[in-house]
Parts: C-alpha cells; sequence; structure tokens
C-alpha cells in the first residue's frame, strides 16, 4: 500500500469522524515514562522505549494514544467525542526491535449509554468500508465469556488455559480441559455452544439466548440485543457475534470489538468498552472507541491506483484557462472531483 493511499485513508477517515461530530485532538510525542509505568496493566505492549530529557526526567515515546486521551480530559461530566491519527512505538510479537505504527481512532469519553456504544460499532464499520466493502466486523460483551467461565470457579492456571483454547476456537483440546467432572462438563458444552454460534450477529443473539446462561451472561447477551437493534434500524452491514474474542477483563468491560478485511490475516480495527481505565486514574464515566491500524494496511494491502477524476476538462490555451478555472471552481463547490489537462493527447497520455 503506497504512503499517498495511506494519507488517502486518513483524509477519508478524518472526514468520516468529523461528520459524526467528533473533534480533532493531538497528543505529544512522548510522555513522562511514569505515567506509563504506573498503568503498565492497560498497555498492550509492555516494552516502551524510554531516553533521558535534559532535566534528567526519563521520558517515553508513546506505546498508546487512550491512555494519553484519557489523562488529557478534563473531569466535568461532559461528552467528549475525539479522534486522532497519530504514531505509538512498541515491539512487535514477530519482530525485535521496535517498530513506529501509523494509528487512526477515536475515543467518546464520559456518559456513555446505548447511542454511544451503537455509534461506535456504526464507525468502525464505516471506517473499514471507508477502505474496501469486503470486510467483516466482530463483535461480543465480555461479561457473556468471563461469565460462564468464572461461575466454574476453576484454578487460575485451568482458567487461562480455558480462555487460551476459547480463543484459539479449539474445541477438543477445551474439552479435554474440562473433562475433570460433570461440574466442569457442563461449563465445556456452554463454551462450544457460543462458539459455534458464531455468525450474524442477530442470529447468533437469537442461538445464545435459548442457552442457559449464568447472570453475569445474561447481563451482556441483553446489552448486545439492544446494541443489535440499533445498528439494524441504522443498516450497518457484515456484524458478526463472535464469543472467541478475548480481551483482558481489567481493561475492558462489556462491548469489544475487531474488524477484518479480505486478505489481511490481522485485524484492522480493535477496540471496545475501557471504563476500568477511568477508574484507575480517578475519574468518572465511561469510555469506549477504537485504533484502525494503519500500519496493517501498508504491510498487506495491494498499492491502490489514484481515484480517477470524475470530470475531466481541456485547457489547450492561455485564453481558455479563465473560463476553465471558473467552471472547476464550481464543479468541485458542487462536491465533484476535477483534473484538467493540457490537451488532448495530454489527457490520453495520463489514462
Amino acid at each position: 500500500m503506497k504512503e499517498n493511499t495511506v494519507q488517502r485513508t486518513e483524509h477519508r477517515l478524518r472526514r468520516l469522524y468529523g461528520a459524526y461530530g467528533y473533534q480533532p485532538f493531538t497528543v505529544r510525542h512522548f510522555e513522562p515514562y511514569d505515567l506509563y509505568a504506573r498503568y503498565k496493566n492497560f498497555l498492550t505492549c509492555r516494552q516502551i522505549l524510554t531516553f533521558s530529557d535534559r532535566d534528567g526526567t526519563l521520558m517515553a515515546l508513546k506505546p498508546d494514544i487512550t491512555l494519553s486521551v484519557v489523562r488529557s480530559v478534563p473531569e466535568d461530566g461532559a461528552l467528549r467525542k475525539l479522534f486522532y491519527t497519530e504514531n505509538v512505538y512498541r515491539v512487535l510479537e514477530e519482530e525485535e526491535g521496535f517498530r513506529e505504527i501509523r494509528q487512526a481512532g477515536v475515543e467518546c469519553i464520559g456518559p456513555i449509554g446505548l447511542y454511544e456504544e451503537a455509534e461506535i460499532v456504526l464507525l468502525a464499520a464505516e471506517s473499514l468500508a471507508c477502505v474496501r466493502p469486503e470486510y467483516l466486523l466482530d463483535v461480543t460483551d465480555t461479561r457473556i465469556l468471563h461469565g460462564v467461565v468464572r461461575e466454574a470457579d476453576l484454578d487460575p492456571v485451568l482458567h487461562n488455559a480455558v480462555l487460551d483454547a476459547v480463543e484459539r476456537r479449539n474445541i477438543p483440546e477445551l474439552e479435554s480441559l474440562l473433562s475433570s467432572d460433570r461440574r466442569t462438563a457442563r461449563t465445556a458444552a456452554r463454551l462450544r455452544a457460543l462458539l459455534e454460534s458464531y455468525g450474524p450477529l442477530e442470529r447468533g443473539i437469537e442461538e445464545a439466548e435459548k442457552m442457559e446462561l449464568p447472570e453475569e451472561s445474561r447481563a451482556g447477551l441483553a446489552a448486545l440485543r439492544k446494541l443489535s437493534g440499533c445498528l439494524s434500524a441504522a443498516g450497518v452491514a457484515n456484524v458478526r457475534l463472535d464469543f472467541s474474542l478475548r480481551e483482558d477483563p481489567q481493561y475492558y468491560n462489556g462491548l469489544v470489538l475487531r474488524g477484518f478485511m479480505e486478505g489481511i490475516p490481522e485485524p484492522v480495527v480493535s477496540g471496545g468498552r475501557y471504563d476500568r481505565l477511568l477508574r484507575s486514574l480517578g475519574k468518572e464515566g465511561g469510555a469506549v472507541g477504537f485504533a484502525v491500524y494503519l500500519n496493517t494496511l501498508e504491510d498487506f494491502g495491494p498499492a491502490e491506483q489514484a481515484e480517477p477524476a470524475e470530470v475531466r476538462l481541456q485547457s489547450p490555451d492561455e485564453a481558455s484557462a479563465p473560463r476553465t478555472l471558473a467552471e472547476a471552481k464550481r464543479l468541485v463547490a458542487e462536491g465533484k472531483t476535477v483534473c484538467v489537462q493540457r490537451s488532448a493527447e495530454e489527457d490520453a497520455a495520463n489514462g
């Protein structure tokens, strides 16, 4: 994916987020290391690139945007809708050194309700559609999976092993881990049924509602039912229910989402509800958002050709230049894209 295509994608995303009332937010390239050291549990990358400032203060190139946004938002009870396009610095699992990663994303912070969550899911879907029409957006609610596993009261090692198997959708391993007695076998049956219900959001919810689930799981399922109604009314397409999405329950506390595109093996969009981060910073309210990993598009996406002009004009000589310029300005004001060539031969040579 060429650099100009990434820039074009950023432009589309900024225009999309602005159209829904989200305001641009800019953070500094680095923060005091103490900020990230204190909240390491909320970072996806625990290794942090540091350097000493001139006064000896240990600084860090930012490994995360959300933490900086939440720290900067005043606690006044107002709802803030923000978007950004920034770089972060992380060590990826398959690489040895740090890498600069380009992200775009949105954060909605304050009194969060059903509308705000539904709007975030809509924006995540529209963000994917801005790049390619062939996308898939998976959603779930963390309470559903964790409610089932917590009710089993497993020891910590087995608990994590079960969640690992769920994340890999490895049903034989899952059943082997939980085959010790009747109680855990029931948990295995529930988890298998949840994994097998993967599919369109509405259908997946209907299948899960027929299951015998603990109260915590049913609360998460009820929230998804309301969310599904909003998305259906707005005509949001390609949304699937995937109970295998495993996110850290210390960070996410409800809705989680991941977006995929055809031909790209990694998530392009990731996010969810993260009220606990606000609590850890001593702030009230809720928070929900997502990030778009522009580097993933660059790594796996095919190079795109420049979008063709909607209108082509010719300006063969100086005498016609004023008239052509006025016509170009009028067309652009109407929302059209214009390409002016000097001659028919040049027009043919360029496309």
